[in-house]
């Protein structure tokens, strides 16, 4: 009668996943001034409130955003993209257990088979993982939404208030300037000018 040995192999299987999401806004400038100057403007009130400036041109202007997203924007195409991307180590365990007629023999089985678990594990944790880890990017990015419209309506705001500064300076002598922001966050600008 021949003896049954078993052999029982576990091995940690670990992928990095990655999940990356962004959108895209045009950011349209109503011309009270010229266009080079209204852009000018923008650029200015970017740097008031903290954004860097990606190269010499200062035509790309980077931040971080509420929900941790990356704010770009490109004053030569005049949009703001949002992008969110992350990464993740995922780990699990693949454990095979085998029976041969000989110790050598229920390991090599043991060893054949625990390679081809921990590909599949692998293949499987990092689908698994890499679209676990989409989908709160995806989730995040959305949540950040208003903070970002918020944001670009500040930054705009900002950037129409000096234009029309500038603008009524031309028309005549600015006697009095008055700048508002109720409760209800409403923006009011009055501009008393003498011609």
């Amino acid at each position: 009668m021949s003896q049954c040995y078993h052999a029982e192999l576990k091995e940690s299987v670990s992928r990095v996943v990655r999940g990356e999401d962004s959108v895209s806004y045009p950011i349209e400038l109503t011309e009270i001034l010229p266009a080079e100057e209204m852009v000018a403007l923008l650029r200015d009130q970017l740097e008031k409130n903290g954004w860097s400036a990606n190269g010499e041109d200062q035509t790309i202007w980077v931040t971080t955003g509420s929900g941790g997203e990356k704010l770009t924007i490109d004053l030569s195409e005049m949009e703001l993209t949002a992008t969110i991307e992350s990464e993740r180590e995922v780990i699990s365990e693949a454990t095979v257990h085998t029976s041969a007629e000989s110790r050598k023999q229920a390991r090599r089985l043991a060893v054949q088979q625990l390679k081809e678990e921990t590909q599949a594990l692998g293949d499987q944790i990092e689908d698994s993982g890499t679209k676990e880890l989409q989908k709160e990017v995806t989730e995040q990015l959305a949540n950040s939404e208003l903070d970002r419209q918020r944001t670009m309506h500040e930054l705009l705001q900002q950037v129409y208030a000096e234009s029309l500064k500038r603008k009524a300076g031309q028309l005549g002598d600015i006697m009095e300037i008055t700048e508002l922001t109720g409760e209800d966050g409403n923006y009011e600008l009055t501009i008393r000018i003498e011609q």
